[in-house]
């Protein structure tokens, strides 16, 4: 991955410099490198889909 988040494309930055090894909780497999962001939003949304829709859904309806 050379060094970038595998969903935003963007390297750590600040102190938050390494990637996380990200994973699935359920079946504990290895899934690609992300920035500590990328990793803290889908372990906010226990890498529910359905709920990050209806996020995007959430700020397409307040969008200018």
């Amino acid at each position: 991955q050379k060094g970038l988040c595998k969903i935003c494309g963007q390297p750590g930055t600040g102190r938050w410099k390494k990637l996380c090894l990200d994973h699935c909780h359920t079946t504990g497999k290895i899934r690609d490198l992300l920035c500590p962001k990328c990793n803290l939003v889908l372990g906010q949304v226990n890498d529910d889909v359905a709920y990050l829709y209806k996020l995007a859904d959430y700020l397409k309806s307040h969008s200018g």
